[in-house]
Formats: C-alpha cells, sequence, structure tokens
C-alpha cells in the first residue's frame, strides 16, 4: 500500500480519518494525499486540478471560487500541519469538481490503493458536506474505502471480522485483502450470516473453511451464525469479537438494482462504531 487518500472538510470527522490514516501509513510507510473539494456554483473556469483558466471571461462566480481557493489552500496547509506525525508524507490538494466525483477521480487518476473517509452516519449539517459522499465514493469506487465513524487512538487490524455470503465472485478483491493480511498477520473471523435455520452450519463451516485455505488466510475462525438482519447480526457479532474492522464486499449497485436490492455495507456504515473496510466485487 503506497498512497492513501483522505478527503477533507476541515471537520472532526475529517480529522477522525485522517489519525486512522497516519497510523496505517506508518505501518506501510504510505504517502497521504489530504484532498479538499470545493464544488463550483455554475460551470467555471477552473481545470479539475483547482487552477484558474484565464482564457475564459473571470465572473463573479470565478472569483468567488478563485478566493475560496486561495482561503482553502492556507486552511488545508494548517490541518495537513496541525495533524502531522513522524516521518510520514502528506500532500495537501485542492480539487474544483463534485464532492463525490471528485474524490472518486482523484483516486483513479493518482491510482490511489486506499481511500479512508470520515463519517457520523447522522443527518447533520456537519455530515452533509463530507460525510453523505460515503457512501456514493463506496459503491463506485474501485479501490477500498474504510469508513471511519468515531474518533481512534492507535488503529489496529489485529483482530478483523471478515463478511461473506460465499457466493459472489471475490476473487480480484481478495487478492487486495491477502497482500493486506500477510502484511499485518491479524486474527481473522469469516463470518457468515444466515436468515433461514434451513442451511446446514457444518456444510457452511466447511465452505468458509474452504474460503480461508483458498486464500490462504492463516489464523482464522470460521463462524455461522443465524439472524434475521444482516446488517445488526454483523455488528453484534464483532463487538462480540472486539474487532478493530469490520471488512464487507460490495457489488456497487447503481439506480433502480441499488434502490431495491440496497447494500449491507452502505448500512453497516451509518451504524457501526467499528471501523468499516468496503471492498468491491464487480
Amino acid at each position: 500500500m503506497n498512497k492513501i487518500l483522505v478527503p477533507t472538510d476541515f471537520s472532526k470527522i475529517a480529522a477522525n480519518a485522517l489519525n486512522v490514516a497516519l497510523d496505517i501509513a506508518e505501518k506501510f510507510n504510505a504517502e497521504i494525499y489530504l484532498l479538499n473539494i470545493i464544488e463550483p456554483l455554475v460551470d467555471v473556469g477552473f481545470s479539475a486540478s483547482g487552477s484558474v483558466n484565464f482564457e475564459n471571461t473571470i465572473t463573479e462566480e470565478d472569483r468567488y471560487i478563485y478566493e475560496l481557493h486561495r482561503v482553502n489552500e492556507k486552511k488545508l496547509a494548517a490541518f495537513a500541519a496541525r495533524h502531522a506525525r513522524g516521518e510520514v508524507d502528506i500532500y495537501p490538494t485542492i480539487g474544483i469538481d463534485k464532492v463525490g466525483e471528485g474524490i472518486l477521480n482523484f483516486a483513479k487518476k493518482y491510482h490511489v490503493d486506499l481511500v479512508i473517509m470520515g463519517t457520523s452516519g447522522e443527518n447533520t449539517f456537519e455530515e452533509y458536506f463530507l460525510g453523505n459522499h460515503t457512501e456514493q465514493v463506496m459503491r463506485e469506487s474501485h479501490c477500498p474505502v474504510l469508513a471511519v465513524r468515531n474518533p481512534i487512538d492507535n488503529f489496529q487490524m489485529e483482530n478483523v471480522v471478515l463478511a461473506t455470503d460465499l457466493k459472489s465472485n471475490v476473487y480480484e478483491s481478495m487478492s487486495y485483502l491477502t497482500r493486506l493480511f500477510s502484511l499485518l498477520n491479524p486474527k481473522i473471523h469469516l463470518l457468515h450470516i444466515s436468515k433461514s435455520n434451513n442451511i446446514s452450519i457444518k456444510e457452511t463451516d466447511k465452505q468458509l473453511n474452504e474460503f480461508a485455505l483458498k486464500y490462504q488466510l492463516g489464523d482464522h475462525t470460521s463462524n455461522v451464525i443465524h439472524h434475521n438482519n444482516l446488517k445488526a447480526g454483523i455488528q453484534r457479532f464483532a463487538a462480540e469479537m472486539k474487532a478493530d474492522l469490520i471488512i464487507s464486499f460490495t457489488h456497487g449497485r447503481k439506480g433502480l438494482a441499488h434502490f431495491l436490492k440496497g447494500s449491507i455495507t452502505e448500512d453497516l456504515v451509518k451504524q457501526s462504531k467499528i471501523p468499516v473496510l468496503s471492498v468491491h466485487v464487480d
């Protein structure tokens, strides 16, 4: 893991994400891109990187964005300096774009390995500017997204819950996680939750162990439980295991498919006090 992207709006929510990013960056000797997105009022004369395009006529809207850009540059530098730690390199960057799209575009353009975003899981005024975009980024990002809800001192990934339905094609996603696990060597609690009482626990346990063997997960437990609410079941199990992290696969459904089927991962992010790592499988 070389590049970590942390979007920020200078809030406490964003600071929670940055502190976790610093803990991870120290372990992996990674660099952090601290990104502040300014949303244009209209289609103004700015490039995606935030520089002014002087070939266009400068309007009042342009001047407003330009001034906000100048102010946010100073705020971003101060925010980075205030949270700087050790030898971790932090690169402050301003972008002009829609927030969700700007984060996704930056992550793709610069081949980011991990996006870390703060969220409160609440419909608060503060949450609107950054946290509400977490779900969009998780749904559409093809690099993993770590959602952090609470402030965490010295974030670890020693005790991990990996939830799986044992049906999705997760080969590419697991290649990322396998590399991560090989470096961190965590205790992995494989979890399958069924709403039905008709499944064979013995057979499902066998499938979980075959899953662990296939992806060389090493130190792990296999757990099959019944619960009529998948989200609540994962949360309860993770709390019982005193997990540092919940890993959930997301299919990135959009439009009507997302409306009809929803997303367990997004629901988890809204309520889980434990950080949730979303890994895309499409």
